[in-house]
């Protein structure tokens, strides 16, 4: 008697878990439907309009979508299309990147769309049943089913080795589990591997999210006719110079529509990485004109050491990798090393405005003019290591 009844017990909860995890899982079909929903192909553009590179890319919220870095880099705009649906959608911003990790967080100009769930990747498992979708070769929609084959190391971080094929197009594709939960993101396939494929773990996307909630945000005060181009929230900069760095901007801004902001804070937390800081807090900013990526972000980070000049697109053949780099190693740094951080700025920033000036073709008052056209410049610091970033002790 009493052995029927635990054996009838065993049958009931074992048909209970069933239930409970029928009321999480769902069936293949059902992973495909919402994951077609909100997975997109992306196409970026040279500055001519010419494609230079396909991927993939899912819904994170109603306007932005996650795809890999390596998909949107050294590209100038592009656009999105629903799978199977033929309407593009332009990609208005960059929202946020993380290079390392290879992802990148794009903004949408306009739709309302479903965004996925990002799941927790730390809880996924060897020979776990998972889903990828994804554009390879173009070949929208492309839905495969597969296996954690692998949890690998790649330096310091983690990669998801999975069975489900990824080729050339499939790249910032969702993988997903039996919840229809990103637990992955499609970034590479080993060539002349028998079905080696990675995925980059969700919750590197969860941290870069939650980098941009945890970090401040920070705008430029407009007051009729005038901007307040400096944020200077580490408090070095004296009130003389925050007031000719403010007229030398308004000056550019109103003849140029162009626009240049100084950054001061006392550290770059939570990021590590000072490009991708200024890059990210440069895009939640808005700097410049909408449709013209006329912005530039000079940061200067006192606690880490570290100073950046972020440029927009539109403006990157003007000041270029090199010539910033000398602006800022001949005349920022030899103040700041001095810890006279006020009149490194200014030097720096009146250096940037005579190449826009010039550019422009306008004249700034009390600002000499750049000799020569910036393309010409020689630029002889042996020290210049082709980055706008510099650390100074």
């Amino acid at each position: 008697m009493h052995l029927m009844i635990r054996k009838n017990t065993i049958i009931f909860l074992q048909s209970l878990l069933i239930c409970l995890n029928g009321l999480y899982a769902q069936t293949v079909q059902e992973v495909a439907q919402k994951a077609y929903e909100s997975t997109v192909v992306i196409i970026m553009e040279d500055d001519k309009g010419n494609p230079i590179s396909l991927g993939s890319g899912f819904f994170v919220s109603n306007k932005e979508i996650a795809t890999n870095y390596h998909v949107i880099q050294n590209t100038v705009k592009g656009y999105v299309k629903l799978i199977g649906k033929n309407i593009r959608y332009n990609i208005e911003s960059i929202s946020l990147i993380d290079i390392e990790n290879d992802l990148a967080v794009l903004q949408l100009s306009s739709g309302n769309f479903k965004a996925l769930r990002i799941g927790d990747s730390d809880k996924v498992e060897v020979g776990q049943t998972i889903f990828a979708i994804g554009n390879p070769y173009g070949l929208e929609g492309t839905f495969s089913q597969g296996l954690i084959s692998g949890i690998r190391k790649d330096g310091y971080r983690k990669l998801l080795q999975i069975t489900a094929p990824i080729s050339s197009g499939s790249s910032g594709g969702p993988v997903l589990n039996e919840k229809a939960e990103i637990i992955g993101i499609s970034v590479s396939t080993l060539e002349n591997g028998q079905n080696i494929n990675f995925a980059i773990p969700s919750n590197y996307l969860k941290i870069l999210v939650d980098k941009q909630s945890r970090s401040n945000s920070y705008n430029i005060v407009k007051k009729d006719d005038y901007v307040e181009f400096v944020i200077d929230s580490a408090k070095i900069i004296s009130s003389k110079d925050k007031k000719t760095i403010n007229r030398i901007a308004n000056d550019i801004k109103r003849k140029t529509g162009a626009e240049i902001v100084v950054l001061t804070v006392n550290s770059i937390e939570p990021y590590e990485n000072i490009e991708e800081y200024a890059f990210n807090i440069a895009n939640k900013m808005r700097i410049g004109e909408k449709n013209q990526n006329n912005g530039i972000l000079i940061v200067l980070s006192v606690g880490d050491r570290k100073i950046r000049i972020e440029v927009g697109n539109g403006l990157e053949k003007v000041l270029y990798n090199t010539l910033a780099g000398s602006i800022i190693d001949n005349f920022m740094i030899p103040y700041f090393v001095k810890n006279n951080y006020s009149l490194g700025l200014k030097m720096g920033y009146s250096e940037v405005a005579k190449i826009l000036a010039n550019f422009y073709g306008i004249t700034i008052d009390n600002i000499e003019p750049w000799p020569v056209k910036a393309k010409d410049v020689l630029i002889t610091n042996n020290i210049c290591d082709f980055k706008m970033v510099r650390r100074y002790n």
